[in-house]
């Protein structure tokens, strides 16, 4: 399980709001400062939490979950990229180059609006950090 800690920035009756900083396992990422992540705030179901604003919390997503983002964000693209480029081979270079790039910029669209609609992230809160804050 993916790990992380998370402030809780807001409650309300039945939502929690957690406030992500930076992740330990993004000081690897070459990409890092790209991600929209960085700094997101996180809705998730209260269930019974008690919680107060500014407590810290560790949150955790199952790595099979986890892995299976990674592989539709970084992976699929760079294969549809190279399949759309191979494909095109015939054309001129820089069309080719475009049409790849387009092909990946609607897959991109297309996942934003169906994670979109999907709304639940299996994100969940494992325990409340005592004296920390």
């Amino acid at each position: 399980m993916q790990k992380e800690r998370a402030k809780v920035s807001k409650i309300s009756k039945d939502k929690i709001f957690l406030k992500v900083g930076k992740k330990k396992m993004c000081d690897c990422c070459r990409i890092a400062a790209l991600c929209g992540q960085n700094q997101g705030i996180l809705e998730i179901p209260r269930n019974n939490w008690k919680l107060n604003e500014g407590d810290v919390v560790e949150i955790g997503i199952e790595t099979k979950k986890f892995l299976f983002g990674l592989f539709m964000i970084f992976l699929v693209p760079l294969v549809l990229f190279i399949l759309t480029l191979s494909i095109s081979a015939d054309k001129k270079e820089l069309t080719s180059f475009f049409l790849s790039l387009s092909v990946m910029i609607l897959y991109y669209v297309a996942v934003k609006i169906l994670f979109r609609k999907r709304k639940k992230i299996d994100i969940k809160i494992l325990k409340k950090i005592e004296n920390e804050k």
